[in-house]
């Protein structure tokens, strides 16, 4: 039971980037239509976007580390037995979570910086940067979360079948 709660939250951050993605699609047409039907360009759409962008490669990680649909190099690991495999991907999964740790951390201290020293974008939006550094921190978060529990269950050799 605890498991499919930890996958849970990091599926939430696939959810979010999936609509993140949609309201990019929307912001596109929507630029597109007001530039070139109505001679009124959006001169804030392209930093919007690029803040969405991101978040939605931040949110996106944790759902898609769930599912193994990351780059691995697996040219070699084959060759070797099923336990010494099993390290490798528990090591992997390790370092991971390391990475999203330090990047979390990173990405807090960065937010909060921000945040108390008042900067804000240099663009049209003109939009709090600490605001637009929040989907990093969280995605992080979901990162370290989605890494631990496939750590977990690699470790204790849980499947999909044995989840429920």
């Amino acid at each position: 039971m605890i498991f499919i709660l930890l996958r849970v939250l990091p599926r939430l951050g696939g959810v979010l980037s999936a609509l993140l993605i949609l309201m990019v699609l929307a912001l596109i047409c929507y630029a597109v239509l007001a530039r070139y039907f109505f001679n009124a360009p959006l001169p804030w759409s392209d930093e919007m976007l690029g803040y969405l962008m991101v978040a939605t490669a931040f949110l996106g990680l944790s759902s898609v580390l769930l599912d193994d649909r990351h780059i691995a190099i697996d040219l070699l690991t084959p060759l070797f037995s099923g336990a010494v495999q099993k390290a490798f991907n528990l090591l992997g999964y390790a370092v991971v979570f390391a990475v999203a740790i330090v990047f979390l951390y990173a990405s807090w201290e960065t937010l909060t910086f921000n945040r108390n020293f008042g900067l804000y974008s240099v663009g049209e939006l003109d939009a709090p940067i600490w605001v637009t550094q929040i989907p990093m921190a969280l995605g992080s978060a979901l990162l370290a979360l989605a890494a631990a529990t496939k750590f977990i269950e690699r470790l204790l050799n849980i499947t999909p079948e044995s989840r429920s």
